[in-house]
């Protein structure tokens, strides 16, 4: 019975297929199966029209933070505006100008200036050279907070770090070597001053190497056998400027 059935099947089938054209059978089909038809093409409107939803909203969001962001004058209207857009694209630059703010304020507080300059360096949003602009000055303010032993070993680690700029990191050599010489750590800054010179098509490399040489002959010649009793003043290197917020 269940074979008679089967073959009834095929015999209808092929019947079918010898008097209906394609757009026939379609039409036929369609009409049997169209409240499923016209189930999924509301399912696929309601997606579509709940996706570009979501984007219009996000895109507006960006935009506004972005705004808010680039238009904070002040320290307060930087951290209010970072609490509620801390994730915008914009937000390392902010976090820098905040972290400048603090550091160059007439009462200077170098914590949250740091905080903030390890923030931007931490960010992945953040640019490298917004990063290594950052991450410098936030051991300027380890220094200029009188933490000097300190800055000495985040300068001298900045200066073994490869991904920084050449320029600069001869700067923190430099400038490490310094202060461990005003500390009295005379083997330290010798081995500071005994590292490879940086080799880069820059007159400004050059500059510092010949600051690196002229301090290392120093150091042998023994003119810093006596500690000296406090840190020397900071070489003539003006901060980099708030780069404009996108």
């Amino acid at each position: 019975m269940a074979k008679k059935n089967a073959n009834k099947k095929e015999l209808d089938r092929a019947v079918g297929n010898a008097l209906f054209s394609d757009t026939e059978r379609m039409e036929m089909w369609f009409a049997d199966h169209w409240k499923k038809v016209l189930v999924i093409v509301l399912v696929v409107l309601v997606a579509v029209t709940a996706g570009f939803g979501v984007w219009k909203y996000r895109a507006y969001r960006r935009q506004v933070a972005v705004t808010a962001l680039k238009n904070s004058k002040t320290v307060e209207d930087l951290e209010k505006n970072l609490k509620l857009y801390g994730d915008s694209e914009a937000a390392p630059a902010a976090r820098f100008r905040l972290g400048i703010t603090y550091m160059a304020s007439e009462k200077p507080d170098y914590a949250k200036a740091i905080e903030n300059f390890k923030k931007v360096v931490d960010d992945p949003k953040s640019e490298p050279a917004l990063k290594e602009q950052a991450r410098y000055l936030s051991i300027n303010c380890v220094e200029m907070s009188g933490n000097y032993q300190q800055a000495a070993a985040e300068y001298a680690a900045f200066g073994d770090d490869a991904r920084m700029t050449p320029v600069k990191r001869a700067a923190a050599y430099f400038r490490a070597a310094q202060l461990l010489l005003a500390l009295g750590d005379i083997k330290g800054a010798e081995a500071i001053l005994a590292k490879p010179r940086l080799i880069a098509n820059s007159q400004a490399i050059a500059l510092w190497n010949q600051q690196l040489d002229m301090l290392a002959l120093a150091v042998k010649n023994g003119d810093y056998a006596a500690p000296a009793k406090s840190a020397p003043a900071a070489p003539a290197e003006t901060a980099p400027a708030a780069p404009a917020a996108k």
